[in-house]
């Protein structure tokens, strides 16, 4: 028998029906005491309160649902990652990718990575607004046209993609250019379906070999199987509104699509290679090691002494330049000592350069001479300054307050020293090697650090392997350029030869003073401005004993951080007590982006660690707490941080990952969502902790999902996934979360989903980079049994052979 249920069809069978998810329905006929069924019907509900504070005053909140009602809601999630379970820390999640966390009450997109030049040989579209092209039907390739930068040997391929479904597998392919169409192929890779372990992007780099000729025309191609649909396809990531990539699905591209493919083709990685960044002088530089082979010290920017701009306030002009036109527009030059500095204002954005002046965007009030000093800061140009005389990997590089930068490089290599200066207004800088370069006589360090209360320098010395000395520590006064460092016959051992120093800091001792800090494979030593060296009180830490142990080290306030292990784990030391504190806390980082801590920044009242999670695994910069500012590639191995300060524009944080040099827009004392300039990433999402409502046992229905929100509209969405007890795969929710501030949208089928507990992950979404949605608030209504809200009381007509309305 059919049942047919409606107010408005007069041929309805049954008063009413229930159903369960199984789609199971049974019909009722109301009747009166009698059995009779009565013509015409009317009835009246009864209401059920669902709070205790229905007929009370002051403000009601989501707890004062009476049970069975049960909405979960969490409206703040500064807390930190890490909690596994939901009621245990309502301020906590379990994961995010790439998603702002830390301002109470919001969650928000991360920053958009930024790539800069100079530093290989590279041809890429990167950055800007992003979206996807999904890969099939007439659709299915994508084809970019380009010119090399250079001549060499294309090695990896980056493409920003993102799976749907099952999708088959992609090819990847770089071909010749014939006359403007694509040519024959050079290399191509096949990228499988299970690359991605998840349906969010990812950066996928690809391994290929393609030798191309500068100034030469190529072709990069991404083609899908014509088997893939609308429900298992490859999306590749574009900059919507450029009509530069061809689409097609018969190899000839010859459709011109309304977006630009976004990519990265660069050279072969240099393997084992290290970074240490330093600022001098108001510059940001880096050195960078590899494996074997001389290091190579590279500059952001350009710096310079400047000549007269009389009558000419509009300027900086420095002669002895060469640069190319408006090869720093938009950039920020800053005058940093000499005639000039103390401007109330000492810097200017460049609007506009030719090969010796840098037009700004306002007259300097001060003119300028030859003592004038100048950096320019807030660029993606990279230059080499070269060798500069470097040996062997740095390990470690100290700038003294005598404007000296002394290189360490181990036993058997002597310190080398370099500076840059003003030479009667002629800039000397690193690369000069009669000026600026000396060996520090035969001096040798693995590490190097002035006390500058003491005006002292410290120098911790490894054992040579081929010989059997100690591990040792020596000082000497502070000296000026041309003057070696006289360690005399200070050195002293600290602990056993057979654990070697693994890094070095200025904190305190254990009566405040002034005190060096020698980290240890086991533990730090500390050296007093006696001369004397005590051991950390702590001795369980030589059953951790890592070459990561002090490895890196931050003083923060009154604290000192460091590593700890090879796993993400950061001490906190102060005034005799020693907290763990880092990314290991809670869950800990899943296995695929677990690593060392590889560097330590402090900004006030905030600090960030770098992760790197190896050749195989997704390393990361966390902010304290552990929300996850940012996520490299899938192997890309993230090697130091550095802050940047740009007066007048966005200050930088430096990554450096990979053979790659970025840097991600920071404002440590801002709100990024007040400024304009703040370019945030396309996709961001975080992953609520296991919502259980605190009823362990008790299965959960949960029909509807609201969220609160900000900033939703065309180009910023919200998009849900969730999960039921034990399931491992996300489900997402069909409807994305598109108005603000309020909106509903049902959670799987129209009698959602029940379980003991549930999870969910946002999604948040953008088109537009200098947009982001804004996550306020999110309540699954939820009852803990089913229960009516209206109570109606009839009677219902059972017996033997009974016929419908209809008479059937």
């Amino acid at each position: 028998m059919t049942i047919k249920v409606a107010p408005d069809n007069p041929r309805s069978t049954h008063h009413f029906s229930l159903a369960d998810r199984f789609d199971n329905e049974i019909g009722f006929l109301v009747c009166d005491s009698n059995g009779n069924v009565p013509k015409e019907l009317a009835f009246a509900s009864n209401a059920q309160d669902r709070t205790s504070f229905k007929q009370t005053s002051g403000n009601l909140s989501l707890d004062s649902f009476e049970y069975p009602y049960t909405p979960i809601a969490q409206d703040d999630w500064s807390g930190g990652r890490g909690s596994l379970e939901f009621e245990r820390d309502t301020t906590k999640y379990l994961d995010g990718y790439r998603v702002r966390t830390s301002i109470a009450n919001k969650v928000f997109l991360g920053p958009q990575e930024q790539f800069s030049r100079g530093y290989r040989e590279l041809d890429q579209s990167v950055q800007g607004n992003t979206d996807f092209h999904i890969l099939t039907g007439q659709a299915l390739q994508a084809g970019k046209r380009f010119a090399a930068s250079a001549s060499y040997t294309a090695a990896k391929i980056f493409l920003l993609l993102r799976r749907r479904g099952e999708p088959n597998d992609l090819t990847v392919a770089i071909h010749n250019d014939s006359g403007g169409l694509i040519g024959t192929m050079i290399d191509s890779v096949i990228l499988a379906q299970d690359s991605l372990e998840d349906i969010l992007s990812e950066w996928v780099v690809l391994e290929i070999s393609a030798a191309l000729t500068g100034g030469s025309y190529y072709w990069l191609t991404v083609s899908a199987s014509n088997k893939d649909d609308n429900t298992n396809h490859w999306e590749v990531g574009v900059k919507p509104g450029e009509d530069s990539t061809y689409y097609s699905d018969d190899d000839d591209y010859d459709g011109l699509a309304d977006f630009d493919l976004l990519y990265r083709i660069t050279d072969k990685d240099v393997a084992g290679t290290t970074v240490i960044p330093f600022e001098y002088k108001e510059q940001q530089y880096c050195v960078v090691s590899p494996s074997s082979g001389a290091p190579e010290i590279w500059m952001s920017g350009d710096r310079g002494a400047a000549d007269a701009n009389t009558g000419q306030l509009d300027k900086l002009i420095d002669g002895t330049k060469s640069w190319k036109t408006n090869q720093w527009k938009g950039a920020v030059v800053v005058v940093v000592d000499g005639m000039g500095e103390t401007e109330p204002i000492n810097y200017r954005v460049i609007v506009s350069n030719d090969a010796t002046r840098l037009y700004v965007d306002g007259d300097w009030t001060i003119t300028q001479n030859t003592t004038t000093e100048y950096v320019i800061v807030g660029a993606d140009d990279w230059r080499s300054m070269g060798s500069c005389g470097l040996m062997k990997p740095i390990t470690d590089v100290m700038i003294t307050t005598k404007g000296i930068v002394y290189f360490a490089m181990g036993s058997g290599v002597y310190v080398r020293r370099l500076r840059a200066f003003n030479d009667s207004g002629t800039w000397r800088d690193f690369d000069d090697a009669a000026k600026c370069q000396a060996n520090d006589g035969t001096n040798q360090a693995d590490f190097i650090i002035e006390a500058e209360l003491q005006s002292k320098i410290y120098k911790i010395l490894n054992r040579d392997p081929s010989m059997s000395n100690d591990v040792t520590y020596a000082t000497s006064d502070l000296k000026d350029w041309g003057v070696n460092l006289d360690f005399g016959s200070t050195a002293k051992r600290f602990g056993s030869k057979y654990r070697r120093a693994t890094g070095i800091i200025i904190y305190q001792d254990a009566v405040g003073s002034e005190a060096v800090w020698m980290g240890k494979v086991d533990k730090p030593y500390i050296a007093v401005q006696s001369g004397d060296v005590y051991p950390f009180p702590f001795e369980e830490m030589g059953t951790v004993q890592s070459r990561f142990n002090f490895k890196v080290s931050l003083k923060r306030g009154f604290y000192l951080f460091f590593s700890l292990g090879d796993e993400g784990r950061i001490q906190r030391w102060n005034d005799g007590k020693l907290d763990d504190i880092g990314p290991s806390q809670g869950e800990g980082l899943p296995e695929n982006r677990r690593g060392p801590v590889v560097d330590l920044l402090g900004y006030p009242g905030e600090m960030l660690c770098a992760v790197d999670a190896g050749d195989d695994g997704y390393s990361s910069v966390l902010e304290e707490r552990w929300h996850e500012l940012y996520r490299a590639p899938k192997g890309e191995r993230i090697k130091a941080i550095h802050h940047q300060h740009v007066p007048g524009a966005m200050d930088r944080l430096w990554v450096w990952q990979g053979n790659d040099m970025i840097w991600l827009p920071s404002l440590p004392l801002s709100n990024e969502l007040e400024n304009s300039g703040y370019r945030f990433t396309h996709e961001a999402a975080l992953e609520d902790s296991r919502k259980h409502a605190g009823l362990l046992d008790t299965v959960k229905l949960a029909k509807y999902l609201k969220l609160a929100s900000d900033r939703l509209g065309d180009d910023t969405w919200i998009e849900v996934d969730f999960r039921v007890d034990d399931e491992t795969a996300w489900t997402s929710i069909d409807e994305q979360y598109t108005r603000s501030p309020i909106e509903r949208k049902l959670v799987g089928s129209r009698f959602g989903v029940a379980g003991t507990r549930l999870m969910l992950r946002y999604r948040l979404c953008t088109k537009d980079a200098t947009l982001t949605p804004i996550l306020t608030a999110s309540i699954l209504e939820a009852v803990s049994r089913i229960g009516q809200k209206d109570l109606y009381s009839f009677s219902v007509l059972v017996e033997d052979d009974q016929k419908d309305m209809l008479g059937d």
